[in-house]
């Protein structure tokens, strides 16, 4: 009875570590994934230093908004999805990833820019933009 006992008990230990072994390979290869994702929209839109192409916006409210004549530091201008796939191309921005956030200076130009998800990424997004 106890050899079938260490047996069972070998088996058991090496399916847990061939177990744990391809679930670690599996998560280097996200986080691998997930930094090249995260630098290819880095990259994304319109590039840094650039003047941003449309500075003036219509808001809901059939109003307009004018980011070029505020007396602000800088102005943040995020694009989100309306959950069409097909929406995606009518935005005049080249915008692919949602939510994604542009930090302008008062001048209008692309200080930062990003995929913001959680409020942290957003307060980071704004401090890198006022160290710059």
């Amino acid at each position: 009875m106890s050899v079938l006992f260490n047996i069972s008990y070998a088996l058991v230990w090496t399916i847990v570590v061939f177990h744990s072994y391809f679930l670690l390979e599996k998560m280097i290869a996200s986080r691998k994934m997930m930094q090249e994702m995260r630098a290819m929209r880095s990259e994304h839109g319109v590039e840094k230093d650039k003047l941003f192409p449309q500075l003036e916006f219509k808001t809901i409210h059939h109003g307009i908004v004018n980011i070029s004549k505020t007396n602000k530091r800088g102005s943040l201008i995020a694009f989100t999805s309306t959950g069409c796939d097909q929406c995606k191309l009518l935005y005049p921005i080249k915008t692919g990833y949602f939510p994604f956030v542009y930090y302008l200076n008062e001048r209008g130009e692309v200080e930062t820019k990003g995929v913001i998800n959680v409020r942290e990424q957003l307060e980071h997004l704004v401090k890198n933009s006022r160290s710059a």
